[in-house]
C-alpha cells in the first residue's frame, strides 16, 4: 500500500479558486443578496441610554446638619446603600407600570388588552427593552431599546424623573412622620410644663415663697426672705423638687 502526502499551500489554493471561480462568485453574489434582503426585512433598533447618581440622604440628616462638634466631611452622592434602594425602586411597578400606561406601550406593541395575559405578555415585552445597571462607579444606568428613537428617549428621560419621584415620595413620608412624633412629643412637653408650672405657683401662693429659687441645690436661693418659719421651709422643699423636675423636661 503506498502512502500519499497531502501539501496545500498557497498556490493550491490559487489553482482551486481559478478552477471554481465562477461557482465562488454565483456564491458570493447569492450571499450578498440574501444578506441585503435579511437586512431590510428586519427593522432598526435603537437604544437611549441615561446615567445618574442618587443623592446622599446623609446630608439631610439633622443629626448632621445640626451637629456643633464633630464636624465631617460628607458627600453630596449616595453610597452603596442609596444605590442600591435607588436600584430597588427602578424596577418597581411604581416605575414600571407607570411608563407602560404613560406611552401606551400596549397599543405600541400590539397586544390586545382583552386577552388572557396580556398584561403579563406587556410587561415581559417592556422588561426585555428595559435596563437598570448598577456600575462599579457608584451611579445608575437606564436603558430602553425600541424600534421608534424618539420614544427610546423619552422612556429613559420618564424612568429617571419617576424614579426621583418615588424616592421623593418616599423620604417625605417618612420625614412627615418624624414631624409628626416630634409635633406629639413637644405637645406632651408642654403640657407636663404646664402643669408643673401651675403646681409651682399654687406652692408659692400657699407658702409664701416668692423667692428666686435655683432649680438646683446650689445657690438655692438667690435673694433671701426675711421669712424662716417651719411652713415657709416645708413650702421651700416642695417648691425647690417640684422644680428640679420641671426643669428635666425643659
Amino acid at each position: 500500500m503506498e502512502n500519499y502526502t497531502f501539501k496545500y499551500n498557497l498556490l493550491d489554493a490559487l489553482q482551486v479558486a481559478k478552477k471554481w471561480k465562477k461557482q465562488i462568485i454565483i456564491f458570493s453574489v447569492l450571499t450578498t443578496i440574501l444578506t441585503a434582503i435579511v437586512l431590510l426585512l428586519i427593522p432598526n433598533k435603537y437604544q437611549s441610554y441615561g446615567a445618574f447618581y442618587p443623592s446622599s440622604t446623609a446630608m439631610r440628616s439633622r443629626a448632621n446638619l445640626m451637629r456643633p462638634e464633630n464636624q465631617q466631611w460628607l458627600d453630596f452622592m449616595g453610597d452603596d446603600n442609596e444605590v442600591d434602594k435607588t436600584y430597588i425602586v427602578a424596577m418597581t411597578s411604581d416605575v414600571t407600570e407607570h411608563l407602560i400606561k404613560k406611552f401606551e406601550l400596549a397599543k405600541h406593541y400590539d397586544i390586545d388588552t382583552s386577552k388572557p395575559k396580556a398584561g403579563e405578555k406587556i410587561y415581559k415585552r417592556f422588561l426585555k427593552n428595559y435596563k437598570v445597571n448598577r456600575t462599579g462607579f457608584d451611579h445608575l444606568e437606564v436603558m430602553f431599546t425600541d424600534e421608534d428613537k424618539m420614544l427610546t428617549a423619552k422612556v429613559t428621560n420618564e424612568a429617571m424623573n419617576r424614579i426621583n419621584d418615588v424616592l421623593r415620595n418616599i423620604y417625605t413620608n417618612i420625614n412627615s412622620k418624624i414631624v409628626g412624633m416630634i409635633e406629639t412629643k413637644r405637645d406632651s412637653l408642654r403640657q407636663h410644663i404646664s402643669v408643673y408650672t401651675d403646681s409651682l405657683v399654687t406652692l408659692r401662693k400657699q407658702y409664701g415663697v416668692y423667692d428666686i429659687v435655683s432649680p438646683s441645690r446650689k445657690n438655692l436661693i438667690i435673694q433671701a426672705s426675711s421669712s424662716h418659719n417651719a411652713l415657709y421651709a416645708e413650702g421651700l422643699e416642695k417648691f425647690n423638687c417640684l422644680k428640679i423636675r420641671k426643669t428635666k423636661w425643659l
